[in-house]
């Protein structure tokens, strides 16, 4: 805190006899402080098979096919949690990356408002970092960019499957992007990108992911527009939406999957397709008897 104090002025002036002018005292001016906002992330936890968040009666499960029964893959949302949201300490950056160790850094140090750019594409791992289970490799702050360049992600053939770890993803982070970028997994990644919690929004634009493990995409109860996205070869289909998600996908859009876009919780879940006239939707029952899943299918 800083403070202004003005000093005690005397004046004299002697006409005929002494005569003294009253002391002018200036007033303190207080600046006010701003704090860093607090931030709270919701945890996730889980096994190799499912994941576990703090609400009960809210699953996610891999949709029905003709070929083989879905497997379950229980998603919870904490209603109450709060969204992250940085605080700015100046000028947006824009961060160069060119290898996992250069985004790590850049991920740790971005703000509000900073772009985090790949320079090239590289190989990624979880293999060694201590990531909790269900957690993503990478994970975006809140108000950050993550714009590839046109460069590509790829999950190295040491991508250990028994944490069960997503590609890139966020947690309650509000404002978020991912742009310009190919993700591509493996059979032991889970999804290529997570996009996770009430309060979380994030725009995709211009993005390839494929050869995930599970989804190609994830709107667990968060808000995402999707523009101009391509996916294929994702193990359960494209693009999952589910514990009241915001889910819009619109643009030039190609997507391979049979299973394209699909929920199995429908109750609050809103689903907007725009300009794809040929798809239809299912709905079927799933094994447990208590969920519908909706089937966008060529």
């Amino acid at each position: 805190m800083k403070k202004r104090t003005g000093k005690m002025i005397s004046l004299s002036l002697a006409v005929a006899m002494a005569v003294t002018a009253a002391p002018v005292t200036a007033l303190a001016v207080d600046e006010p402080v701003l704090t860093t906002a607090q931030s709270a992330e919701e945890t996730e936890t889980g096994t190799t098979t499912v994941d576990t968040k703090e609400e009960e009666g809210l699953t996610q499960r891999e949709p029905a096919t003709p070929v083989a029964a879905p497997v379950v893959d229980e998603a919870l949302i904490a209603g109450d949690a709060e969204a992250e949201e940085a605080v700015p300490l100046g000028e947006a950056t824009i961060h160069e990356v060119d290898n996992q160790k250069s985004l790590e850094k850049a991920i740790q140090d971005a703000q509000l408002g900073d772009t985090i750019k790949l320079t090239d594409s590289f190989k990624v791992t979880n293999n060694g970092k201590d990531i909790a289970n269900n957690k993503a490799l990478f994970t975006l702050p809140a108000g950050v960019t993550l714009d590839g360049g046109g460069n590509t992600i790829t999950a190295d053939d040491t991508w250990e499957s028994s944490a069960q770890n997503h590609i890139v993803g966020i947690v309650n982070a509000k404002d978020t992007k991912i742009c310009n970028l190919t993700i591509v997994g493996n059979e032991k990644t889970k999804h290529g990108i997570n996009v996770f919690g009430n309060n979380a929004s994030m725009d995709i634009e211009n993005v390839t992911v494929k050869d995930c493990g599970t989804a190609g995409i994830v709107v667990n109860g968060a808000t995402v527009t999707a523009t101009d996205i391509n996916t294929e070869n994702n193990a359960w289909g494209a693009i999952n939406v589910d514990n009241a998600g915001k889910f819009i996908l619109t643009g030039n859009c190609n997507i391979a999957e049979a299973n394209k876009v699909w929920s199995e919780n429908e109750s609050g879940t809103n689903i907007v397709v725009s300009e794809v006239d040929d798809w239809v939707t299912m709905k079927t029952d799933g094994d447990d008897k208590k969920h519908t899943i909706l089937i966008w299918k060529m």
